[in-house]
């Protein structure tokens, strides 16, 4: 029969970290809007104000191709605003 090792633990010099907790990613999203005229030309330098879900406001403007993108936005309301000639958009967005 083999002799006995003895503790492992006290026998080895160094120590181990104890282990960090790792919080869940947040989840964050983006929101894509194409600008088109009534005949679905895209509109471009057309602003729009969105209020975000953390209260703040990102203004954009569509590009040549009437795109405009927001980014790394929280989960919850966005509320799309915009005041170009006939174009009104009022509307509360729910993303998720």
């Amino acid at each position: 029969m083999p002799d006995k090792v003895g503790n492992p633990v006290a026998t080895c010099p160094r120590k181990m970290a104890p282990m960090k907790e790792s919080k869940p990613k947040e989840v964050r999203h983006s929101v894509n809007f194409n600008i088109v005229d009534d005949k679905g030309a895209p509109l471009a330098n057309i602003v729009i104000k969105v209020l975000l879900p953390d209260g703040s406001y990102e203004e954009k403007t569509s590009n040549a191709q009437g795109k405009i993108e927001i980014k790394n936005i929280k989960p919850g309301n966005c509320k799309i605003e915009s005041d170009w000639k006939k174009l009104k958009v009022d509307d509360i967005v729910l993303i998720q």
